[in-house]
């Protein structure tokens, strides 16, 4: 059996930073899944990974983590199934909390846009900044 091998670049913000010991690892690994690579980065850097990552109860990310790779959150892809190929870039985030000291309050209006005469859209802004 042949073990194919990918080189993954594995970056941890925040916590994630702390426990894997820096921001950046560039790794190669046989890991052929997100949970595969999880378990390499638990046993290779730090045995508190995965419990700080993973629900103990389910196995799954836990609430509030994020997982993304190659910029897409692994909730749309196929989790911790999502497959891995050489080149990708793995992203793990915490839950992330705070905003602006001076933010203001979130203003959503209506107003008409649009192709036709009951066409609408929202628009949000926070401040100076709209979505």
């Amino acid at each position: 059996m042949v073990l194919l091998m990918v080189r993954v670049t594995v970056r941890g913000y925040a916590s994630f930073r702390e426990i894997l010991g820096r921001v950046d690892i560039e790794i190669v690994t046989d890991a052929e899944t997100v949970r595969q690579l999880v378990n390499y980065l638990t046993e290779k850097y730090n045995p508190g990974f995965a419990s700080a990552l993973l629900d103990s109860a389910s196995g799954e990310v836990m609430k509030g983590n994020k997982v993304l790779v190659n910029g897409r959150d692994i909730d749309f892809l196929q989790g911790l199934a999502t497959r891995l190929k050489d080149g990708d870039r793995v992203v793990f985030f915490p839950p992330v909390g705070g905003g602006l000291s001076d933010a203001r309050p979130l203003v959503i209006r209506r107003s008409s846009a649009g192709f036709g005469p009951r066409a609408t859209s929202s628009v949000a802004s926070w401040g100076s900044l709209s979505c």
